[in-house]
């Protein structure tokens, strides 16, 4: 059950990327989700789910980066119970959350999942032109 939800997320992942917006023109343009979001969950899960979105594409950040940005240094256990709740993987980027030592560590769909998706933004960063 497990891996075909993570394969789900990996193909829902590509959807989004080539057919978000009509003026996208390349595959991995899509960086940022605009969406309205109604996200249910506690005061401090919605809180941390604020935090992941602003975890620029194909960057990580530790659990413990997360609660520091929240102000409660000692909450990285506690974020890593609310990235487990996330509901929305792929426009809430929980994979971009990492252990402190940068192990990949945690992630419902299991850590390859996290590793195929951190690796896909890396394959689609913009390149910088060459001169």
């Amino acid at each position: 059950m497990v891996l075909l939800l993570a394969k789900q997320i990996i193909t829902l992942y590509h959807a989004v990327q080539k057919t978000t917006t009509k003026d996208q023109q390349s595959l991995g343009k899509r960086q940022q989700f605009s969406v309205a979001l109604d996200i249910s969950g506690t005061e401090f899960q919605q809180q941390v789910y604020q935090q992941l979105r602003q975890i620029p594409y194909a960057q990580t950040r530790s659990y413990k980066d997360i609660a520091l940005a929240l102000g409660k240094p000692g909450a990285a256990r506690a974020v890593g119970m609310a990235n487990n709740r996330n509901r929305l993987p792929i426009i809430i980027p929980c994979h971009r959350v990492i252990g402190r030592n940068g192990q990949l560590v945690g992630f419902a769909s299991g850590v390859e999942i996290k590793q195929q998706l951190l690796e896909l933004e890396q394959d689609y960063l913009p390149q910088p032109l060459s001169v």
